[in-house]
């Protein structure tokens, strides 16, 4: 059930992630055209019908923008109190299986997983975690011509027994 959910939860960050950021630049770009026309074209009524256009282009990619959101923040909601006792290296593991096919050919991913002591926490959460930072690592460093480009997730424990994820 956790894997379920916690798939179910990286689908809508995804989509969320994967929509919104051209959605996004959509959105900026019929603003721009909008206040373009209206600063430098006449006040002719084909002007004012091409604005209206563009107003209502502007808030249904607004309006696909908020869907995308809710859904995200819905499924976050049902995960949210589904704690369980479970292997973070096993997780973690999960998490970048997924997340690989994604990355960028000029980001390597570099993984040690070292078996850690069991802990308990929302699974689902901790996969969403760590698919967002490697995904937003990703973006960040994807600049062709670079062989430097490096994600490490790490999975230790520390001096106490507790488990640690470094990413």
């Amino acid at each position: 059930r956790s894997k379920t959910l916690a798939s179910t939860n990286q689908l809508a960050s995804s989509l969320a992630h994967e929509v919104n950021n051209p959605l996004f630049a959509v959105i900026g770009n019929l603003e721009f055209a909008q206040e373009h026309i209206q600063q430098n074209l006449g006040a002719t009524s084909s002007d004012s019908e091409l604005i209206e256009a563009l107003q209502d282009a502007t808030t249904a990619a607004a309006t696909i923008s908020q869907i995308i959101e809710q859904m995200r923040s819905l499924n976050k909601a049902k995960a949210q109190n589904q704690e369980i006792v479970f292997h973070l290296d096993r997780v973690v593991d999960d998490a970048i299986r997924q997340i690989e096919p994604k990355l960028s050919a000029h980001v390597r991913l570099e993984r040690n997983l070292e078996p850690v002591p069991p802990i308990r926490a929302n699974a689902a959460n901790i996969n969403q975690i760590v698919f967002n930072l490697v995904l937003n690592a990703n973006d960040a460093m994807d600049q062709p011509g670079s062989s430097e480009n490096r994600i490490r997730v790490i999975t230790s424990t520390d001096k106490t027994g507790r488990a640690v994820l470094a990413v």
